[in-house]
Protein backbone atom coordinates (compact mmCIF):
# COMPACT_ATOMS: atom_id res chain seq x y z
CA UNK A 1 0.00 0.00 0.00
CA UNK A 2 1.16 3.21 -0.62
CA UNK A 3 1.94 5.59 2.58
CA UNK A 4 0.68 8.90 3.17
CA UNK A 5 4.10 11.57 2.48
CA UNK A 6 5.07 13.12 5.56
CA UNK A 7 5.41 16.92 3.49
CA UNK A 8 1.60 16.74 2.75
CA UNK A 9 0.72 15.86 6.81
CA UNK A 10 3.19 18.56 7.65
CA UNK A 11 1.83 20.96 5.58
CA UNK A 12 -1.83 19.81 6.65
CA UNK A 13 -0.40 20.83 10.43
CA UNK A 14 -0.62 24.34 9.73
CA UNK A 15 -4.25 24.15 9.66
CA UNK A 16 -4.37 22.44 13.47
CA UNK A 17 -4.32 25.74 15.16
CA UNK A 18 -7.28 27.35 13.69
CA UNK A 19 -9.42 24.32 13.52
CA UNK A 20 -13.15 25.06 14.45
CA UNK A 21 -13.20 23.12 18.20
CA UNK A 22 -16.15 20.03 19.03
CA UNK A 23 -19.27 20.89 20.61
CA UNK A 24 -17.30 19.72 23.76
CA UNK A 25 -13.95 20.23 24.50
CA UNK A 26 -13.53 18.15 27.36
CA UNK A 27 -14.90 14.73 25.46
CA UNK A 28 -13.75 13.04 22.97
CA UNK A 29 -15.80 13.56 19.66
CA UNK A 30 -18.33 11.47 18.83
CA UNK A 31 -18.03 9.33 15.12
CA UNK A 32 -21.13 11.63 14.26
CA UNK A 33 -19.52 14.27 14.85
CA UNK A 34 -16.03 13.56 13.21
CA UNK A 35 -17.96 12.12 10.17
CA UNK A 36 -20.08 15.44 10.31
CA UNK A 37 -16.99 17.68 10.21
CA UNK A 38 -15.40 15.69 7.19
CA UNK A 39 -18.25 16.14 5.32
CA UNK A 40 -18.30 20.20 5.97
CA UNK A 41 -14.70 20.06 4.75
CA UNK A 42 -14.93 18.31 1.91
CA UNK A 43 -18.59 19.23 0.47
CA UNK A 44 -20.03 22.72 0.54
CA UNK A 45 -24.04 23.67 0.33
CA UNK A 46 -22.67 24.19 -3.22
CA UNK A 47 -19.22 23.68 -5.09
CA UNK A 48 -17.65 23.35 -8.37
CA UNK A 49 -14.54 21.07 -8.87
CA UNK A 50 -12.02 20.40 -11.90
CA UNK A 51 -10.64 16.80 -11.72
CA UNK A 52 -8.41 14.67 -13.55
CA UNK A 53 -8.47 10.69 -13.18
CA UNK A 54 -5.78 8.65 -14.46
CA UNK A 55 -6.70 5.23 -14.90
CA UNK A 56 -4.00 2.60 -14.72
CA UNK A 57 -4.34 -1.14 -15.71
CA UNK A 58 -0.99 -3.43 -16.29
CA UNK A 59 -1.81 -3.15 -20.24
CA UNK A 60 -2.81 0.70 -20.57
CA UNK A 61 -3.27 3.61 -19.27
CA UNK A 62 -6.07 6.61 -19.78
CA UNK A 63 -6.56 10.41 -18.51
CA UNK A 64 -9.36 11.97 -18.03
CA UNK A 65 -10.71 15.46 -17.30
CA UNK A 66 -13.89 16.67 -16.02
CA UNK A 67 -16.01 19.29 -14.00
CA UNK A 68 -18.53 18.08 -11.50
CA UNK A 69 -20.78 20.48 -9.47
CA UNK A 70 -22.14 19.54 -6.47
CA UNK A 71 -25.49 20.58 -4.19
CA UNK A 72 -25.42 18.68 -1.57
CA UNK A 73 -28.66 20.40 0.13
CA UNK A 74 -30.76 19.68 -3.05
CA UNK A 75 -29.30 16.36 -3.36
CA UNK A 76 -28.16 17.00 -6.98
CA UNK A 77 -25.01 16.43 -8.73
CA UNK A 78 -23.72 17.01 -11.90
CA UNK A 79 -20.25 15.93 -14.21
CA UNK A 80 -18.94 17.14 -17.42
CA UNK A 81 -16.61 15.13 -18.98
CA UNK A 82 -14.39 17.52 -20.95
CA UNK A 83 -11.51 15.02 -22.23
CA UNK A 84 -10.56 12.42 -24.12
CA UNK A 85 -12.01 13.20 -27.57
CA UNK A 86 -14.09 10.34 -27.38
CA UNK A 87 -15.80 10.63 -24.09
CA UNK A 88 -16.03 14.53 -24.70
CA UNK A 89 -19.29 16.13 -23.52
CA UNK A 90 -20.36 12.70 -21.74
CA UNK A 91 -22.13 13.82 -18.74
CA UNK A 92 -23.81 12.74 -15.49
CA UNK A 93 -26.74 13.89 -13.71
CA UNK A 94 -27.80 12.80 -9.97
CA UNK A 95 -31.42 14.56 -8.85
CA UNK A 96 -32.01 12.16 -5.30
CA UNK A 97 -32.01 8.50 -6.01
CA UNK A 98 -32.06 8.75 -10.03
CA UNK A 99 -29.13 8.68 -12.47
CA UNK A 100 -29.31 9.53 -16.14
CA UNK A 101 -26.14 9.50 -18.42
CA UNK A 102 -25.94 11.40 -21.99
CA UNK A 103 -23.68 9.75 -24.40
CA UNK A 104 -23.31 12.22 -27.49
CA UNK A 105 -21.98 9.84 -29.66
CA UNK A 106 -25.20 7.90 -29.53
CA UNK A 107 -27.38 11.31 -28.75
CA UNK A 108 -29.03 9.45 -26.26
CA UNK A 109 -29.80 9.56 -22.34
CA UNK A 110 -29.73 6.50 -20.40
CA UNK A 111 -30.96 6.25 -16.75
CA UNK A 112 -28.59 4.62 -14.73
CA UNK A 113 -31.00 1.58 -12.47
CA UNK A 114 -30.42 1.33 -8.68
CA UNK A 115 -28.37 -2.10 -9.31
CA UNK A 116 -25.58 -0.33 -11.31
CA UNK A 117 -24.75 1.51 -8.54
CA UNK A 118 -21.71 -0.69 -8.04
CA UNK A 119 -20.68 -0.64 -11.67
CA UNK A 120 -17.37 1.00 -12.82
CA UNK A 121 -17.23 4.59 -13.62
CA UNK A 122 -15.87 5.10 -16.79
CA UNK A 123 -14.20 2.22 -17.11
CA UNK A 124 -12.28 2.72 -13.33
CA UNK A 125 -12.23 1.39 -9.89
CA UNK A 126 -14.67 3.90 -9.14
CA UNK A 127 -18.19 3.30 -8.81
CA UNK A 128 -20.99 5.03 -10.14
CA UNK A 129 -21.64 5.48 -6.29
CA UNK A 130 -18.81 6.57 -5.73
CA UNK A 131 -18.66 9.26 -8.09
CA UNK A 132 -22.21 10.99 -7.63
CA UNK A 133 -22.88 10.18 -4.41
CA UNK A 134 -26.39 8.94 -4.08
CA UNK A 135 -25.81 7.58 -0.66
CA UNK A 136 -24.87 10.07 2.31
CA UNK A 137 -22.41 9.14 5.05
CA UNK A 138 -24.29 11.24 7.28
CA UNK A 139 -27.95 9.73 6.80
CA UNK A 140 -27.73 6.42 5.69
CA UNK A 141 -25.66 5.07 8.18
CA UNK A 142 -24.77 4.40 11.99
CA UNK A 143 -21.38 5.26 12.79
CA UNK A 144 -19.17 3.49 15.69
CA UNK A 145 -15.82 4.79 16.57
CA UNK A 146 -13.71 2.27 17.77
CA UNK A 147 -10.63 4.15 19.01
CA UNK A 148 -7.52 5.85 17.85
CA UNK A 149 -5.06 3.80 16.03
CA UNK A 150 -1.66 4.21 14.51
CA UNK A 151 -1.50 1.75 11.09
CA UNK A 152 2.49 1.26 9.63
CA UNK A 153 0.95 2.01 6.52
CA UNK A 154 -0.18 5.37 7.29
CA UNK A 155 3.34 5.79 9.14
CA UNK A 156 1.88 5.73 12.67
CA UNK A 157 0.05 8.75 12.39
CA UNK A 158 -2.74 8.89 15.12
CA UNK A 159 -6.08 8.28 13.78
CA UNK A 160 -10.04 7.72 14.70
CA UNK A 161 -10.88 4.56 13.51
CA UNK A 162 -14.69 4.42 12.81
CA UNK A 163 -16.74 1.68 11.17
CA UNK A 164 -20.01 2.81 9.20
CA UNK A 165 -22.83 0.33 8.86
CA UNK A 166 -25.94 0.97 6.75
CA UNK A 167 -29.22 1.45 8.64
CA UNK A 168 -32.24 -0.22 7.84
CA UNK A 169 -33.38 0.40 4.27
CA UNK A 170 -30.79 2.24 3.94
CA UNK A 171 -30.47 3.31 -0.25
CA UNK A 172 -26.21 2.02 0.25
CA UNK A 173 -24.18 -0.80 -2.16
CA UNK A 174 -22.11 -1.48 0.67
CA UNK A 175 -22.09 -4.21 3.53
CA UNK A 176 -20.11 -1.44 5.21
CA UNK A 177 -17.00 1.10 5.49
CA UNK A 178 -14.44 2.03 7.43
CA UNK A 179 -12.48 4.94 7.70
CA UNK A 180 -9.58 6.49 9.21
CA UNK A 181 -9.12 9.79 9.79
CA UNK A 182 -5.92 12.17 11.18
CA UNK A 183 -6.82 13.03 14.75
CA UNK A 184 -4.58 16.69 14.14
CA UNK A 185 -5.59 17.67 11.39
CA UNK A 186 -8.67 16.67 11.31
CA UNK A 187 -8.49 15.05 7.43
CA UNK A 188 -9.79 11.41 6.19
CA UNK A 189 -6.87 9.38 4.97
CA UNK A 190 -7.92 5.98 4.25
CA UNK A 191 -11.48 4.27 3.46
CA UNK A 192 -11.95 0.73 2.85
CA UNK A 193 -14.94 -0.73 1.45
CA UNK A 194 -16.61 -4.23 1.86
CA UNK A 195 -19.78 -6.05 0.24
CA UNK A 196 -22.40 -7.65 1.91
CA UNK A 197 -20.43 -10.93 2.54
CA UNK A 198 -18.14 -8.33 4.59
CA UNK A 199 -15.21 -8.94 1.71
CA UNK A 200 -13.02 -6.42 1.46
CA UNK A 201 -13.57 -5.16 -2.36
CA UNK A 202 -12.13 -1.58 -3.09
CA UNK A 203 -9.73 0.90 -0.55
CA UNK A 204 -9.33 4.47 -0.96
CA UNK A 205 -6.33 6.28 0.10
CA UNK A 206 -6.46 9.97 0.42
CA UNK A 207 -2.78 12.31 0.03
CA UNK A 208 -1.24 15.29 -1.04
CA UNK A 209 -3.17 17.87 1.28
CA UNK A 210 -3.23 21.36 -0.65
CA UNK A 211 -5.38 24.41 -0.18
CA UNK A 212 -8.12 24.73 -2.53
CA UNK A 213 -10.52 28.02 -1.88
CA UNK A 214 -8.83 28.42 1.76
CA UNK A 215 -9.54 24.88 2.83
CA UNK A 216 -6.74 22.53 3.31
CA UNK A 217 -7.31 18.76 2.59
CA UNK A 218 -6.48 15.89 0.62
CA UNK A 219 -5.88 16.51 -3.49
CA UNK A 220 -5.20 13.19 -4.43
CA UNK A 221 -7.41 10.04 -4.10
CA UNK A 222 -6.24 6.23 -5.35
CA UNK A 223 -8.86 3.32 -5.34
CA UNK A 224 -7.54 0.43 -5.37
CA UNK A 225 -9.82 -2.90 -6.49
CA UNK A 226 -8.91 -5.62 -4.49
CA UNK A 227 -9.14 -8.56 -6.75
CA UNK A 228 -7.39 -7.00 -9.77
CA UNK A 229 -3.79 -6.09 -9.21
CA UNK A 230 -1.86 -3.55 -10.90
CA UNK A 231 -4.97 -2.05 -11.39
CA UNK A 232 -5.40 1.65 -9.58
CA UNK A 233 -7.48 5.12 -10.38
CA UNK A 234 -5.91 8.24 -9.08
CA UNK A 235 -8.34 11.51 -9.09
CA UNK A 236 -6.46 14.65 -9.16
CA UNK A 237 -8.68 17.42 -7.57
CA UNK A 238 -6.80 20.89 -9.45
CA UNK A 239 -9.30 23.53 -8.27
CA UNK A 240 -12.60 23.86 -5.89
CA UNK A 241 -15.18 26.40 -6.00
CA UNK A 242 -16.83 25.71 -2.36
CA UNK A 243 -19.11 28.68 -2.48
CA UNK A 244 -19.95 28.18 -6.22
CA UNK A 245 -23.00 30.16 -7.91
CA UNK A 246 -24.65 27.27 -9.62
CA UNK A 247 -27.97 28.14 -11.80
CA UNK A 248 -30.26 25.82 -11.01
CA UNK A 249 -30.49 24.91 -14.99
CA UNK A 250 -27.44 22.99 -14.31
CA UNK A 251 -29.32 20.42 -12.34
CA UNK A 252 -31.58 19.28 -14.94
CA UNK A 253 -32.26 16.65 -17.81
CA UNK A 254 -31.74 19.68 -20.35
CA UNK A 255 -28.59 20.13 -19.39
CA UNK A 256 -27.68 16.73 -19.96
CA UNK A 257 -27.70 17.57 -24.05
CA UNK A 258 -26.04 21.53 -22.95
CA UNK A 259 -23.70 21.44 -20.71
CA UNK A 260 -22.07 24.33 -22.05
Amino acid sequence: MNRIPNTALALAALAAATALPFASAQQEPTALEIIQRIEDLMRSDRSYAELTMEIITPDWQRTVTMRSYDDREGERSFIHILSPRRDENTTFLRVEFNLWMYLPRAERTIRIPPSMMLNSWMGSDFTNDDLVRESSYIDDYDHELTGIEELEELDAIPCYHIVMRPKPDAPVTWGWVEVWISVEPLLPVLYRYYNQRGELRKEMIMSEIGEMDGHLLPTVWTMRTMDKPGHSTVIRLESMDFDADIPDRVFTRQHLRNPR
